[in-house]
């Protein structure tokens, strides 16, 4: 879910966005996932954009290096915290708080994570006082959360992109990990490759969304789909290995894609973009609060993110 989409949207709309009911000024459809044939991926495309994300620079709060070259970028567009959403967690980059890590590299496979922490003492203001939560001023932060986005490395993503994010994810209760595209500016539109409501600790290991937001005469429109990837793939599993999550752009369509299989299909209500990629770990918000801090952090593992374009 978009990090403009979290600043601007209403209590009541996104209430509306996890029950399926509807909010002012919005409109959402679930879908279910198309049980005809589904178009595998075009072939001879051309690899425009990878990274594995090892470099110790990789992200910062800027979206560029010391060097001035770009890269990742540790924040949402214009703020580090998810009003609209009332989000439990503080978006944090590890040079401007240093008492969490927000990244690292994890030993046992040498890829690059992620992670939503709990920081029961709170996060410095470096005013002598805490980082409080702008929607209960009174509040300070106990969690936090974690983004990195390409809005100024890579956001040239447009029709005939096919964009792909392998992953591993944690099963924590109270965390929101999300894989999507946005473009600069006002929110909608957005695409939304993956996202895991992870609101108790039975959550099913296959389960994930994906969502299009667009708007149609001045009306936010939803099209949703809850998956479960046992559908598509024996024994899928979200937590205990890496998968990877696709989306294909097509003029007409869009296009999902689980281990290179496809298992949804849309039609394309936002357009070509040009899109940004984002990946974050979000606590609270749209899913419960978390009921057990000793389990966090709660980590994404990313292997690899790339972009394919297809002429």
């Amino acid at each position: 879910m978009s990090a403009t989409r979290r600043q601007f949207l209403t209590r009541a709309t996104a209430t509306a966005l996890t029950a399926g009911c509807s909010a002012r000024s919005f409109a959402q459809v679930a879908e279910a996932p198309p049980s005809g044939q589904l178009p595998p991926l075009p072939t001879k495309g051309k690899v425009v954009f990878s990274d594995n994300l090892l470099d110790p620079d990789f992200a910062s709060d800027s979206g560029f290096r010391q060097n001035g070259k770009p890269c990742w970028r540790s924040r949402l567009e214009r703020t580090r915290q998810q009003v609209g959403n009332r989000e439990a967690g503080y978006y944090a980059d590890p040079a401007l708080n240093p008492e969490v890590e927000v990244w690292g590299i994890e030993p046992a496979t040498g890829c690059r994570f992620i992670q939503a922490e709990h920081v029961p003492g709170g996060l410095s203001d470096g005013r002598g006082g805490q980082i409080m939560q702008e929607w209960q001023k009174t509040v300070p932060f106990t969690y936090t959360a974690a983004i990195i986005t390409s809005q100024t490395l890579f956001n040239r993503i447009t029709t005939g992109s096919y964009v792909e994010f392998e992953v591993k994810l944690s099963k924590v209760a109270g965390s929101w990990p999300a894989l999507w595209l946005l473009r600069s500016g006002m929110w909608p539109p957005e695409i939304d490759v993956l996202e895991a409501f992870i609101s108790s600790f039975d959550y099913p290991s296959d389960k994930v969304a994906t969502n299009v937001h667009w708007v149609h005469n001045n009306v936010h429109q939803s099209a949703s789909a809850p998956v479960k990837l046992n559908e598509f793939e024996q024994d899928a599993d979200i937590f205990s290995r890496f998968n990877r999550f696709g989306c294909f752009i097509g003029k007409s369509e869009i296009v999902w894609y689980f281990n290179g299989k496809p298992y949804r299909t849309a039609s394309n209500s936002v357009g070509p973009g040009p899109w940004y990629m984002l990946m974050n770990v979000a606590v609270g918000g749209l899913v419960a609060a978390p009921s057990d801090p000793s389990a966090f952090p709660a980590r994404m593992y990313i292997r690899e993110v790339k972009v394919v374009q297809f002429s």
